[in-house]
């Protein structure tokens, strides 16, 4: 029995070795304007060759373009969108994304879509 126990070790140790790959994984740099206590973000996905990121900053909301290293390539400034915005949800495609969004106006809740690329 312990022949057999040292076979398989010694196999196991001077065998073919086994190599492992792990994931990589990247952390973007906080924005001048990303208050940590108060910015709120959501994760749009990779749209073409970028990763898009949803931000919303005290009412002020943006959309940050990463690259593959997540390295900002430009913040695009979503000054169309009313103050406050009940929900906001994402469609991402390959090239462009659709996102739908709703306010309330008075005593009506509205909901919009804008498709953005």
């Amino acid at each position: 029995m312990k022949r057999i126990c040292l076979l398989i070790f010694l196999g196991l140790l001077y065998g073919a070795p086994y190599v492992s790959d792990a994931q990589r994984i990247t952390y973007s740099r906080p924005e001048q304007d990303d208050d940590y206590r108060n910015t709120e973000f959501e994760i749009i996905g990779k749209v073409g060759e970028h990763i898009e990121v949803f931000k919303n900053n005290r009412d002020h909301y943006a959309i940050s373009v990463y690259n593959q290293d997540m390295e900002l390539e430009k913040r695009v400034p979503l000054t169309f969108l009313p103050r406050k915005l009940i929900n906001v949800d994402f469609i991402p495609y390959d090239d462009h994304f659709q996102m739908i969004y709703q306010f309330q106006r008075n005593n009506l809740v509205y909901c919009y879509g804008v498709s953005l690329n």
